[in-house]
């Protein structure tokens, strides 16, 4: 089934949605909830506390494993800390905040996108500050992908319709 994902690093299962829009709404959201006082963006660290700082140093996937996949910030993870499920959906997310959503389509959906979808999202523009490191920067990128949603969205509506046709 496409719609979530479950991780096994403590246990404990965690659904994450397996759209393109959908996971990048909870990323946005996970990334919006961060205590600042404890977490600081950092485009080039998934989730790793750094003891100099005292801050735990957090990509945008990595603030989906600060966030839904509730991993304290005293522990180090990457994408590859979990499940290979949940691993190419973290993978995916950094993919999209790079602006690589070809990339990003085919580790969500499995499948390199038929060519009409990837003309939408070779329209996508790249995202604002992707390399991000510091709150205002990572607060612009995220505004950035906000506004990438609705045709995001779109893509994802086609993909099921897609799906549902054998595709």
């Amino acid at each position: 089934m496409l719609t979530v994902a479950e991780h096994s690093i403590d246990g404990s299962p965690a659904a994450l949605p397996a759209t393109m829009a959908g996971l990048l709404e909870v990323a946005i959201t996970d990334a919006r909830k961060l205590d600042r006082s404890i977490y600081l963006p950092y485009h080039n660290d998934w989730h790793n506390p750094n003891g100099f700082s005292n801050f735990c140093e957090v990509c945008l996937a990595g603030s989906v494993i600060a966030g839904s996949l509730k991993i304290a910030p005293s522990i180090t993870v990457s994408s590859l800390s979990f499940d290979k499920r949940t691993e190419d959906l973290l993978d995916a997310l950094d993919n999209m905040r790079m602006g690589l959503w070809s990339k990003a389509f085919d580790l969500i959906y499995n499948r390199i996108p038929p060519l009409h979808v990837l003309d939408y999202l070779r329209a996508l523009p790249e995202p604002a500050r992707s390399t991000f490191e510091t709150w205002e920067d990572f607060d612009v990128h995220l505004s950035s992908l906000e506004h990438m949603l609705p045709q995001l969205h779109s893509i994802d509506r086609a993909v099921a319709r897609l799906i549902k046709s054998g595709f």
